[in-house]
């Protein structure tokens, strides 16, 4: 009889795993929605690494920062927590680090999409900058000097750019680039030895 009943407990174990998993004294469902404002995001889980580059950057603090869907992240890898920029309504596309190290520029796709400028330290908005580009930012930069300037790229057929003066929310220029894929862009400084450089 015992040899049968291993037998059996062989052919169909989850059998006697049900009968243990099975609560004895359900409590009634939850059937009201959560308060959403009461919700608090603790941990985020993944990288947007499919939909930009140069979207990894070590800030002043040693802390990684990153974009994960509409989040910025901010990792402490001495703490192993995490802080997050909520600004964006979309998905973030594209990031840029100001040669400060504390502050970074996040642009997201959307119609019409926004740049939000942002302190690493706390995480919050410094400068929102948007009505240039339709469909999203693909590539952002800060002029390597003092970071007064931001420059950005939109993903519109024509690529275009935009320079503002980030801290006064002042559009400085904006064109059309080109109808070429862009990848990155960047703030060349002239050569002083060469003045047609």
């Amino acid at each position: 009889e015992e040899l049968q009943q291993v037998a059996q407990a062989a052919h169909k174990p989850w059998r006697e795993i049900a009968s243990v998993t099975i609560p004895t004294a359900p409590s009634a469902p939850i059937l009201t929605p959560p308060d959403e404002n009461s919700l608090q995001l603790d941990w985020v889980h993944g990288y947007s690494a499919q939909v930009g580059r140069n979207n990894l950057r070590y800030a002043v603090s040693g802390e990684l920062v990153y974009p994960a869907a509409c989040a910025g992240v901010v990792y402490s890898p001495d703490t192993h927590e995490q802080r997050f920029n909520l600004d964006h309504t979309d998905d973030i596309l594209c990031m840029a680090m100001h040669p400060d190290g504390g502050k970074v520029a996040t642009g997201e796709r959307g119609n019409p999409p926004k740049i939000c400028i942002w302190d690493v330290a706390n995480t919050k908005l410094v400068v929102t900058l948007r009505g240039v580009h339709k469909v999203g930012v693909s590539s952002l930069a800060f002029s390597p000097q003092g970071g007064k300037y931001l420059i950005s790229v939109g993903q519109d057929p024509e690529h275009t750019v935009a320079l503002y003066n980030w801290e006064k929310r002042q559009l400085i220029y904006a064109a059309r680039s080109t109808r070429d894929m862009v990848l990155d862009v960047v703030f060349r400084l002239p050569n002083k030895n060469n003045s047609s450089a």
